[in-house]
């Protein structure tokens, strides 16, 4: 996907038919695949794949809304409700409160526009989606510490100075970074990092020392993984012990983005801790001690897109 949001999508196409080459029931190949022939106009082809894909990963709501935006491309409009139904079964509302509330607003839209059935049906229909979406919070309590034995979240410090220059001060046990290669110990498995949310990469070799510094200790690389809603990364700290955990987000690009990260509770729903993200043109490292199994879910407020760019370990 990060070939395909440089616009390298001859390359990115073989990427995704290498990967369905080696495992044809590989959905996110599928999904891929179908993102770049929905750029290149060609949604039948599109569309066969995102079916393709729902026949080995049905659980994936990002196939499903895929496909209702490709439906609508071809004008089979009656087809696109029973998709964004589709992708609200599956879509984890207390982790993913603000996914949930955008497909619900979409699936509301088209109920208002069908003319087929029953018109006060068909908007009564609207008005439900509508105040479900409305029913997802904005405001969240703060609780030091939640349930699901032992789960814990701590919040210790915003770090505005060390910048890209996370060798040495973060991720001695682990990593992720936006477009390089993840590092996790041992202690931590990594249920989703992130998801779901693209991958952008502003510029690949840049000697900004506010991009974040390669693994492999040669260059930079200013990246982000992106959404309009919330991605999460999922963390399930397996030892039982306390473990730092730093989430370094930055505003490459000055859009003036403003987002909040909070840390959940992965049994319960229950937020940890919330943060606010505001100014981060410099980037900003929000560091945590968290135990057990955890949410980092970052979701957007204004601005173009919510982002982050590396996930470390300590």
């Amino acid at each position: 996907m990060a070939l395909r949001k440089l616009e390298r999508r001859e390359e990115a196409m073989e990427a995704a038919e290498m990967c369905l080459s080696l495992d044809p029931t590989y959905g996110l190949g599928w999904r891929a695949k179908g993102a770049i022939l929905r750029d290149w106009g060609r949604h039948a082809e599109g569309l066969a794949c995102y079916d393709e894909g729902l026949k080995f990963t049905p659980e994936d709501p990002l196939l499903w809304t895929n496909r209702a935006r490709a439906l609508t491309s071809l004008g089979r409009l009656t087809e696109v409700i029973p998709c964004y139904e589709a992708a609200l079964r599956i879509w984890p509302k207390n982790a993913l409160p603000l996914d949930w509330a955008a497909t619900q607003n979409d699936l509301g839209n088209w109920w208002r526009v069908l003319t087929a059935g029953n018109r006060t049906h068909n908007l009564r229909q609207a008005i439900a989606c509508y105040d479900a979406a409305l029913s997802v919070p904005q405001t969240f309590t703060i609780t030091s510490s939640g349930g699901g034995g032992g789960t814990s979240a701590t919040f210790v410090r915003v770090d505005t100075t060390t910048q890209g220059n996370w060798r040495g001060t973060y991720g001695a046990n682990g990593y992720n970074i936006a477009a390089e290669t993840p590092s996790y110990s041992s202690f931590v498995q990594v249920l989703s990092s992130p998801a779901p949310a693209e991958t952008w990469v502003w510029d690949s070799a840049p000697s900004d020392s506010r991009a974040p510094q390669r693994p492999s200790g040669i260059g930079r690389i200013a990246s982000c993984w992106y959404t309009v809603s919330s991605f999460v990364h999922d963390l399930n700290f397996i030892d039982g012990l306390s473990h730092q955990v730093a989430l370094y987000v930055l505003d490459w690009d000055a859009s003036s983005r403003i987002e909040r990260i909070d840390v959940l509770d992965a049994a319960t729903g229950a937020v940890l801790d919330t943060r606010t993200v505001s100014g981060f043109t410099g980037g900003q490292y929000f560091v945590w001690t968290v135990r057990g199994h955890v949410i980092v879910r970052v979701s957007w407020i204004s601005a173009v897109n919510a982002v982050g760019s590396g996930l470390f370990f300590d």
